[in-house]
């Protein structure tokens, strides 16, 4: 008997050894591997540092410590990394970043949408609080509310038709009624600076961060108004901006600016593909979580961008992204489709245009001046590329978007 017990006490320590209960095998799993976090962005724009400041904690704080590395892929505002992502293999190796016009997009139907944003696994954001500020070119000499809104035509810049700050353009043009605005499109982030300096665009939404926050940023614009998110809260170098709600009119824009707010409150997306591993998604998400209780962490965060982080947790972010479902169907006075519009660039036939409108159509009880200044917001933008750089027709195409040869066009 005695050499049958010690064959199976061998036979026993050696299962142990071989195969470790999973608490003691999951370092094994991404030591020597590489994650790919997939940002919907192009890089050295204010979203890219961001996700950036996380990644040497995440390194860190993931067993086995693997090799993490950035890649962009800009188009349709996210709306092409988010596809990718979607369709990666869940094995908890590709990562997505994208702003919350991705959620936006699928939730009003978007062409170009191939994803169920409520089927991706959340992992938190760095940042909550979101504030953006409207401003224009100090050359202008643009410097006070009415003589904003006495101009006409300003050239408004953006990187891409559903990008976030594209939308917050719009809102803020819409908001504060100005006339004829013409949206240019077709900029890196760190490009719409540059752009405003040389006269190639008149304003922008402008991300609340170190540069905006400088000395040498004043130089360049004028300040006019600050979105808040989460509303009270903002920096107190700009404590004397009106923020944008004072310049709401009726109750629809009231809703289309609270349903902005609640969109951009989860600030950077960061999502893993439907189906991953449960044990895998646990140990991403304690990465997280241990990287923003990091002091370092707090302390590189604010040397990037200027401001201190305030993370969003991986539970919060998933909660949040569900809950947004219900929220059209809680805007009792919008009623959002979708439609394919052709128009016509004034004096050339073939110009005809064909992209993605949202028309919002008010109740019959809401039917007033202020349905009139929602269709200036959505409907018919004045749409122009950007001379520096035309956007990649394949990114656009995926989005539903199609560019004429010319420089400018109405859409």
């Amino acid at each position: 008997m005695r050499p049958l017990s010690r064959w199976l006490g061998f036979g026993f320590w050696t299962l142990i050894l071989l195969f470790p209960k999973d608490s003691n095998a999951q370092p094994l799993y991404y030591k020597g591997k590489t994650i790919a976090v997939i940002e919907g962005r192009s890089p050295g724009g204010v979203g890219d540092l961001r996700t950036k400041a996380i990644l040497p904690f995440l390194q860190k704080y993931i067993p086995g410590n693997p090799t993490i590395l950035p890649e962009y892929m800009p188009g349709g505002g996210g709306r092409q990394a988010a596809n990718y992502v979607y369709r990666a293999k869940a094995e908890g190796l590709t990562i997505g970043a994208s702003s919350p016009g991705v959620l936006a997009s699928a939730i009003l139907g978007e062409p170009g949408v191939e994803y169920n944003p409520y089927k991706f696994i959340y992992l938190g954001s760095p940042f909550s609080e979101n504030n953006n500020m409207f401003v224009t070119r100090k050359a202008l000499g643009i410097n006070n509310l009415e003589k904003l809104r006495g101009a006409s035509g300003l050239r408004i810049g953006g990187q891409s038709v559903g990008h976030v700050q594209y939308i917050r353009g719009r809102l803020f043009a819409w908001l504060l009624g100005l006339k004829d605005s013409k949206f240019v499109v077709g900029y890196a982030g760190t490009e719409l600076d540059i752009a405003l300096e040389r006269g190639e665009i008149d304003a922008r939404a402008a991300a609340v961060d170190t540069v905006s926050m400088s000395e040498g940023y004043k130089k360049l614009v004028d300040f006019h108004a600050i979105l808040e998110i989460p509303k009270g809260h903002r920096p107190r170098q700009f404590a004397n901006l009106p923020e944008i709600e004072a310049f709401v009119q009726s109750e629809i824009e009231s809703q289309v600016l609270m349903m902005s707010r609640v969109f951009w409150g989860v600030g950077t997306l960061i999502y893993l593909p439907p189906s991953t591993p449960e044990k895998l998604v646990e140990i991403l998400r304690q990465a997280f979580r241990s990287s923003f209780e990091d002091r370092q962490f707090h302390e590189q965060y604010k040397k990037l961008l200027g401001l201190h982080p305030t993370p969003l947790m991986p539970e919060d972010q998933q909660k949040l992204s569900r809950s947004f479902r219900g929220i059209l169907r809680s805007l009792k006075f919008l009623k959002p489709s979708l439609e394919w519009i052709p128009f016509h660039h004034a004096g050339n036939d073939e110009a005809i245009r064909s992209r993605l409108l949202l028309i919002v159509t008010p109740r019959p009880m809401e039917k007033s001046i202020a349905c009139g200044r929602l269709k200036q917001c959505f409907l018919h933008p004045q749409l122009q590329l950007g001379p520096r750089r035309r956007p990649h027709d394949s990114d656009h195409r995926r989005a539903g978007i199609h560019w004429t040869a010319h420089s400018q066009a109405i859409c």
